[in-house]
């Protein structure tokens, strides 16, 4: 995309254009085009002219703020949050986003594309940190809710290794509810322990095992039946092991879909795994877990 500003306002001036009808065969008005190359002159010029581009869809169900997230194009997305913050008070409802009428839109930043997707999810699924955080530091709202695939911003994170988006989505406060955390599942049934674990990406949640309300959280499993206890043993994730035996909520009588507890994912997996040959450190600790687990086992069972 190339050319001026004034030349664009001359244009639309002299001819009485109306932005909001000129539009691709995908039905991307002039905004979304602009979103796409990240061109933020363009994007203020655009938005002067008629700010009622930001808040209309195309044939995939974006606004452009979709596009300039799952681009990347961290000034734009300021440009638009800035924008937004002058149309409509971040504190307002959505009332009902798939209205034709974008005379009065209310948080309308929130709304989602045909796949469910809101900005956020978006952000997150091509690795944008930069962005999700500026969407996140905008309206918390964000944080909530599945896509159409059953994902959340806190799953994506999860699988991602984003964890400083964790991070801040566990610190959006009453807006995003801790103690949701638990019904946040993927496709598979897997909660956001499930998901750190598996993708060795759970440095920074520790301190949520340890909170009361999410107790049970280690004892849920997913389609096959896997615990997070079931999970950290099978990927041989043993500080995660005792971490979750240490907050006395473990359930390890907990049998997966092939009735074998954690204990004998673990054992199975000692059996098998090629990473035990030469290695004392990792033995070691597979060994304590071990014996952590059958400590524990032992000790319930008699009372």
């Amino acid at each position: 995309m190339s050319g001026d500003t004034n030349s664009m306002r001359k244009l639309v001036k002299e001819d009485q254009l109306d932005l909001t009808l000129q539009l691709t065969l995908q039905s991307n008005n002039a905004l979304h085009i602009v979103a796409q190359h990240g061109h933020c002159t363009f994007a203020e010029a655009l938005l002067a002219l008629s700010p009622s581009l930001l808040f209309r869809s195309n044939f995939d169900g974006d606004l452009p703020l979709h596009v300039a997230a799952r681009g990347g194009h961290m000034v734009l997305v300021d440009v638009f949050i800035d924008s937004l913050k002058n149309i409509a008070n971040p504190d307002d409802d959505i009332t009902d986003l798939e209205s034709t009428d974008t005379s009065m839109p209310q948080a309308v930043w929130l709304k989602i594309n045909l796949k469910g997707n809101t900005a956020l999810h978006e952000a997150m699924r091509f690795r944008r940190t930069k962005v999700a955080m500026a969407l996140l530091g905008f309206d918390t709202r964000l944080a909530d809710g599945l896509n159409h695939t059953g994902e959340s911003p806190l799953y994506l994170a999860c699988e991602l290794r984003m964890m400083v988006v964790v991070e801040s989505i566990f610190s959006c406060g009453s807006t995003f509810r801790i103690e949701d955390v638990g019904e946040l599942r993927d496709r598979c049934g897997r909660n956001v322990l499930h998901i750190s674990i598996r993708h060795n990406s759970f440095k920074k949640l520790d301190a949520l095992m340890k909170r009361p309300e999410l107790g049970g959280l280690v004892n849920k499993p997913h389609n096959d039946g896997n615990t997070p206890l079931h999970t950290a043993t099978k990927y041989h994730v043993y500080r995660k092991v005792k971490l979750m035996l240490d907050t006395h909520c473990v359930v390890l009588r907990a049998r997966n879909d092939e009735g074998h507890t954690a204990l004998d994912v673990s054992e199975l997996g000692w059996e098998v795994n090629p990473r035990q040959s030469g290695n004392s450190s990792y033995a070691e600790a597979q060994s304590t877990a071990n014996s952590k687990l059958k400590s524990r086992k032992s000790s319930r069972s008699t009372h």
